[in-house]
């Protein structure tokens, strides 16, 4: 399983600013979706600074050859970010216009809102969750879990 949530951002540099459409996502995101880096790495669990993954398209058109982006840091609204991968150009996420990725995005461009937990906070709905069946695991049996799950949560957490 993977979450994500859809977010514009304002790409900075020398060359102005634009509006970029991103993903803030979960590390596993990338591994649910079949989808590997062409350069670099996608994001893991233990990610020490805002790292942000670009798509293939957004790095040629905005930054020139893919080969030298990981490693630089961009700007995104007015906040810096490692690259430290780029995905395939034909990859574009759920919305299909989707031209970065990041997994800290979230909290560092809205710092007003960690205040709140909004990442913890069981009762925030900030995002979409995705899952894939296990080879051998037919639809039925994964609805009757997920039911199963759901009765836990609800009465683990009843006011969330």
């Amino acid at each position: 399983m993977a979450a994500f949530q859809e977010d514009s951002f304002i790409l900075g540099g020398e060359d102005g600013a634009e509006r970029v459409f991103g993903e803030i996502v979960t590390p596993e995101y990338f591994r649910l979706l079949g989808v590997d880096p062409v350069l670099g790495r996608t994001m893991s669990e233990d990610e020490r600074e805002p790292v942000v993954v670009l798509s293939e398209a957004l790095v040629e058109r905005r930054f020139g050859h893919a080969s030298e982006i990981v490693g630089r840091t961009i700007e995104l609204n007015d906040l810096r970010f490692v690259v430290i991968g780029v995905l395939p150009a034909t990859f574009q996420g759920f919305s299909g216009q989707t031209r970065l990725w990041g997994m800290s995005l979230f909290d560092v461009l809205n710092p007003v809102l960690v205040q709140y937990d909004i990442l913890g906070n069981r009762g925030t709905r900030w995002h979409a969750v995705l899952g894939r069946l296990v080879d051998g695991v037919e639809l039925g049996e994964a609805r009757a879990e997920m039911d199963t799950i759901a009765a836990a949560l609800s009465e683990t957490y009843p006011t969330s």
